[in-house]
């Protein structure tokens, strides 16, 4: 008889299957410095060749897992799709990076029922390594009717396999607010790019704890918290920060073996 495809070792088809996903070829993390103001490597079609290959039959299906898929999206009503929905769950599960920047809610939208939502997205995603939000929709301020400060960390665990995040809030007391939400949950976090950003002279807070260098130590503190650690497992720190001294400000902060790349602007 004829020697056919599925009469390899399934040790063979699942390298394959491994060389059909180009995600497997990304470096992590994916994102680069600020100044280097490089577009993002995300793209939801990524893993087209790893499905196709997948869908060829059964016995392939059963010995090739479905991993490594991109998750893009900027729509809320999206979000919603995929909570709503039980088709997306297995599709979930295996995202290992996404990037989710939403710009704005409608105004009668509950703020707080929206990140209930979002760390619910998050939770269905237990493989994401990777996770990209250059806008946040959580932002509310100009209405003052909601704002960030409500907004909890769950109980329940997220972003258990999380090593990297960029995050990038616009608004000066999300970007206070978000980090301290987001990155005490990914335990293990290897690196981080932020956007430390300078308030309007309209918005300028004298208390000290707004400064970057304490909102930092804020962040360190509330994640040893969480994770019962003494020191966060940082690797890279990638900075977009108004000056250098800021940015070796919270290099000193963070500590231990943590590069730091100053963005300046």
């Amino acid at each position: 008889m004829p020697i056919t495809f599925l009469d390899l070792t399934d040790e063979i088809i699942q390298l394959v299957g491994h060389f059909v996903n180009p995600d497997n070829s990304l470096p992590i993390p994916s994102f680069t410095p600020h100044w280097e103001n490089c577009a993002t490597v995300i793209n939801p079609h990524i893993s087209k060749d790893l499905i196709a290959f997948r869908e060829t039959c059964t016995g392939i299906r059963t010995i090739c897992k479905l991993e490594g898929l991109h998750l893009e999206t900027g729509y809320w009503t999206e979000v919603q799709a995929y909570l709503i929905n039980d088709r997306w769950n297995n599709h979930l599960k295996a995202v290992s990076r996404a990037r989710i920047s939403i710009s704005s809610l409608k105004d009668e939208t509950d703020v707080v029922s929206c990140w209930m939502a979002f760390t619910s997205l998050l939770m269905k995603m237990p493989n994401l390594e990777e996770l990209i939000s250059d806008e946040v929709p959580f932002c509310v301020h100009s209405a003052a009717v909601w704002t960030t400060e409500e907004l909890r960390l769950p109980p329940w665990p997220i972003l258990n396999n999380l090593t990297s995040l960029s995050i990038h809030p616009i608004c000066h007391k999300c970007a206070s607010i978000i980090p301290l939400l987001i990155i005490p949950a990914a335990l293990k976090l290897q690196h981080l790019r932020h956007g430390v950003v300078k308030p309007d002279k309209d918005n300028m807070i004298a208390d000290s704890r707004d400064t970057s260098e304490d909102l930092f130590r804020h962040i360190k503190n509330a994640w040893c918290k969480r994770q019962s650690k003494s020191e966060m497992p940082l690797k890279t720190l990638h900075l977009g920060s108004p000056s250098r001294k800021v940015s070796f400000d919270i290099l000193y902060i963070m500590r231990s073996e943590t590069y730091v790349e100053p963005g300046h602007r």
